[in-house]
């Protein structure tokens, strides 16, 4: 797998998912999206971003101080958040831009056309009844988005797969501590280890516009799909009514490590049919289609 591997899904996986964003992933990402997020929902990411402002302050005040303390150590913390800074240019921008950005959104007030819940609900209601059904979840994770969005209480069988260990080990102690059995499986996207016709339902929550080859990723998991078979996936896409700081926000901070910025609509491979695409919030697309029954 490792001689095949893309270039950017080497990249991620090395220094983001297998790194600090993959240790503190429930913690990083709901901060990545602070600003598109409930404020009741992102208090403790709200509260970093504040204290990474006081620091910045307080080490400000430091270098402008006449005491040679004082000055030492505001080039402590300036020396220190310059490193961040550098190293994880997205929280820079973060910092800068999530209160002006959730201001803007909350006097807009974004409402879609179908909402999250409302896709979701679409495809959950055609198989409630349905018994022994089998679901993969491409880019698996922490499986955070496999657990809370409704697939747990379907009547299923579940297969997991992504290209981190750390963030597969994450999902394994979720799934655990839930009593779910679950098969987890380290691979590559681009070149599922899977049977063709293998699954009633494919999902990937936050991974398609990232990959290297977003192409061969659909060719794949129409592959395994049945017929009949639906996906659903899941990434950023900016709404048409954003302004410049919403734009900066999402290519600076929620798309900066993406290859793609909206749905791969011309990528998605014949054999698929029932194409459809909702801008779920203001910042992300959901993606839903069928393999077609020959």
């Amino acid at each position: 797998m490792e001689d095949d591997l893309g270039k950017q899904d080497k990249k991620l996986r090395d220094k983001l998912y297998d790194g600090l964003l993959g240790r503190y992933y429930s913690f990083a990402m709901p901060l990545l999206a602070v600003a598109a997020r409930p404020f009741t929902a992102s208090v403790p990411q709200w509260g970093l971003l504040f204290l990474l402002w006081f620091f910045l302050i307080s080490g400000l005040a430091g270098l402008a101080s006449s005491s040679a303390a004082f000055f030492a150590l505001g080039l402590f913390v300036c020396t220190g958040l310059a490193w961040l800074f550098i190293a994880q240019q997205y929280l820079f921008y973060l910092m800068l831009l999530a209160l002006p950005v959730k201001l803007i959104l909350l006097i807009k007030a974004f409402k879609p056309g179908k909402t999250f819940f409302d896709v979701h609900e679409m495809i959950l209601e055609k198989y409630r009844g349905c018994e022994n059904l089998d679901i993969l979840d491409v880019s698996t994770g922490s499986c955070n988005s496999l657990f809370q969005h409704g697939w747990m209480d379907l009547s299923a069988s579940y297969t997991g797969i992504d290209l981190s260990e750390t963030m597969l080990s994450q999902g394994q102690e979720k799934m655990s501590d839930a009593g779910v059995a679950m098969e987890f499986i380290v691979g590559d996207a681009m070149r599922l280890p899977l049977s063709d016709g293998q699954f009633d339902l494919v999902l990937n929550y936050g991974a398609m516009n990232a990959y290297e080859d977003s192409a061969k990723a659909l060719q794949e998991i129409l592959r395994v799909l049945k017929p009949g078979g639906e996906v659903l996936f899941l990434d950023e896409e900016l709404y048409s009514d954003a302004g410049w700081l919403e734009k900066l926000y999402f290519e600076k901070v929620l798309a900066s490590h993406d290859v793609l910025s909206a749905c791969p609509r011309d990528l998605i491979p014949d054999g698929f049919s029932d194409v459809c695409v909702y801008q779920v919030y203001e910042f992300y697309y959901i993606c839903t289609a069928r393999k077609e029954v020959a």
